[in-house]
């Protein structure tokens, strides 16, 4: 079965509100995804969180799909109308004319669930007079019943066993309208029925819509009030039972004794109230020594299915209003046939311990969480803010994953005065580095500016050489080039330079011919010098220079026509020098040459005398 509560993940901002508020704290907190996550299993089904939410981030399992297929189906179509649609439907002139639209609609029949409620009074009155001591707490409310089940199971065996509204009002259509092709349909201010309804099998398919739903089916329909004709609930009618939406409204359809002294009934409404008077009846039921009238909501007026926006008390006085307008024309003599005609009606709810209460932590681990939030102590005090009781609470919750830290008000204002004290801190770092970068962009400017005055007159004088002379980077490309290479390229070089003076960024490779650019290459790749190489270019004929100016990444070369007068003279001059240089080296090396064989010559013609000499004396 789908979840009754449900958070749009796109939509919750996880501002704890619905955390805050959720009674039982059945809502967990993803850290993960930073959003918060109902828990189907420990959720009652109150709607606390569907009211409160900032963000309209929670919604409830709605039927209109399921309504609008049912109504445009051959089936006889049935709807029972709880009373409270006298606080919600204001805006409507009279009820009648609220019969008219459901009719319009397409419902066959319109119940009010007034008469099943005088049915159950009948029934509680007996079980009251009966109870031989015992104390019963009323089930009339679907949410009293699932707090009972799944947090205070101790005293599930004093819930009263007789159906509830909707068991009673369910099986009385049926009785009137037997047969399969049968659609029912429960009009209520409570979501939590639409789970009660799928408990029993006699009340599964029944379609609960609230009064939210309601309103949506009649813009689906485009059914209006001025529509309309009017028309009244069919029999059988309810007497007392229309002041049952009023949380002390049963006691009136009860007929006993309301006073203080001597009602043997406590009726209790409210969150808070409900928890307190429950928990007492626990741990001593004699502290109260009354059966208990309960109802979570503020009466069913105040249900989270209702969309009006009046307060409690203006909805009560439309309940007694509509009320006192029913009751002075219902014939009561009818009304007691028809209670006896179907007193037999008496289904049996089924209440099942269902104990969703979790084990706290231990004492060492709240101590620590409760001094990590703000070090306090005192973990049974607390102020409140977070929703919990007191810090205790808090620490188990953050423990158990259904509270966060940022919850604590006391955490909050402590770390907003540290934020405080770090933004003060931070707002006078952030003037000074503001003023040492004002300072650096000056220093900047000005050294951006000498620069560019640098280069501004590197590059004239480069231009005023007559030589060609280049800069350029490790990937062969031009980095500033003189008027002089450009000259001596030629015209390809020339249309380059009219587009982007200087050739800057130009290929080295493909305006110079293979030779000279793996020369530059070379020189750059090995951080190595080329002295005077000869080289051409076209026709003519360069000395060539390569040096780096720095190691592997910027070098320069310097062009130097071969046919120049300077340059002429002193490459002969060079040359000249270089081949006497050359010259003399030879001689000397034949000299040694010559010298060392005259030596080896007479080393070898001494040795033959003193030979023949030796051989003369002998």
């Amino acid at each position: 079965m789908e979840s009754l509560f449900s958070v749009s993940p796109s939509k919750c901002t996880l501002c704890f509100s619905c955390i805050r508020n959720c009674p039982v704290k059945a809502i967990d907190i993803d850290s993960k995804n930073e959003k918060a996550v109902i828990s189907d299993d420990r959720c009652i089904g109150c709607g606390i969180c569907y009211k409160i939410c900032p963000e309209d981030a929670i919604g409830y399992r709605k039927d209109i799909d399921k309504a609008v297929k049912a109504l445009e189906s051959d089936s006889t179509k049935i709807i029972l109308c709880d009373p409270a649609i006298a606080s919600e439907f204001e805006d409507i002139s009279d009820y009648r004319k609220f019969v008219g639209m459901l009719k319009i609609t397409g419902f066959d029949f319109a119940y009010e669930t007034s008469f099943a409620i005088d049915l159950m009074a009948k029934k509680y009155k007996k079980l009251f007079k009966q109870s031989k001591g015992k104390l019963y707490i009323s089930s009339y409310c679907s949410t009293v019943v699932e707090y009972v089940e799944k947090y205070t199971p101790e005293i599930i065996q004093n819930l009263a066993p007789i159906g509830s509204p909707m068991m009673l009002s369910v099986n009385l259509a049926k009785k009137i309208h037997p047969g399969e092709n049968v659609d029912i349909f429960y009009i209520t201010p409570c979501i939590s029925v639409k789970n009660e309804t799928q408990k029993y099998e006699s009340t599964k398919q029944t379609i609960v819509l609230t009064f939210d739903e309601i309103r949506e089916l009649f813009v689906h329909y485009n059914i209006s009030e001025n529509i309309a004709e009017s028309d009244d609930f069919d029999q059988p009618l309810g007497l007392k039972g229309l002041l049952y939406p009023i949380n002390t409204g049963i006691l009136d359809t009860l007929e006993m004794d309301d006073s203080v002294f001597d009602s043997p009934i406590m009726s209790i409404e409210g969150t808070k109230n409900i928890h307190d008077a429950f928990g007492t009846f626990i741990h001593d039921y004699t502290d109260i020594n009354k059966h208990l009238n309960a109802f979570y909501c503020e009466g069913c007026i105040m249900g989270p299915g209702t969309t009006s926006k009046t307060n409690k008390y203006q909805r009560n006085s439309a309940v007694l209003k509509y009320s006192q307008k029913r009751l002075s024309s219902i014939d009561k003599k009818h009304w007691e046939e028809n209670i006896n005609s179907h007193s037999d009606i008496n289904p049996v709810p089924v209440f099942l311990k269902n104990d969703q209460r979790r084990k706290p932590p231990s004492d060492e681990i709240v101590d620590d969480i409760i001094d990590t939030l703000h070090g306090n102590p005192h973990k049974s005090e607390g102020c409140g803010a977070c929703g919990f009781t007191n810090c205790q609470e808090l620490a188990e919750g953050i423990h158990m994953g259904y509270g966060h830290a940022d919850m604590c008000l006391r955490r909050s204002l402590n770390s907003q005065k540290s934020y405080s004290k770090f933004m003060k801190q931070n707002d006078e770092r952030i003037k000074m580095y503001k003023d040492e970068i004002n300072t650096f962009r000056e220093t900047v400017e000005k050294t951006n500016k000498s620069i560019k005055e640098k280069s501004e007159t590197i590059s004239r004088t480069i231009n005023s050489l007559t030589v060609g002379v280049v800069f350029f980077t490790a990937d062969m490309k031009i980095h500033e080039a003189n008027k002089g290479l450009v000259n001596i390229i030629g015209e390809e070089a020339e249309m380059i330079n009219d587009v982007i003076p200087g050739m800057k960024g130009a290929d080295i490779r493909s305006i110079l011919p293979a030779t000279v650019s793996s020369t530059f290459e070379y020189a750059i790749n090995n951080n190595e010098p080329i002295h005077n190489k000869d080289i051409s270019i076209g026709e003519n004929k360069y000395i060539l220079s390569v040096f780096n100016i720095v190691e592997n990444q910027l070098a320069g070369a310097i062009f130097r026509s071969f046919h120049a007068r300077e340059v002429r003279y002193e490459e002969f001059e060079n040359r000249i020098v270089e081949a006497i240089d050359q010259n003399l080296s030879m001689v000397q090396n034949i000299g040694f040459l010559l010298g060392e064989g005259a030596s080896n010559t007479e080393r070898m013609l001494n040795s033959v005398i003193e030979s023949f000499k030796a051989e003369k004396k002998k």
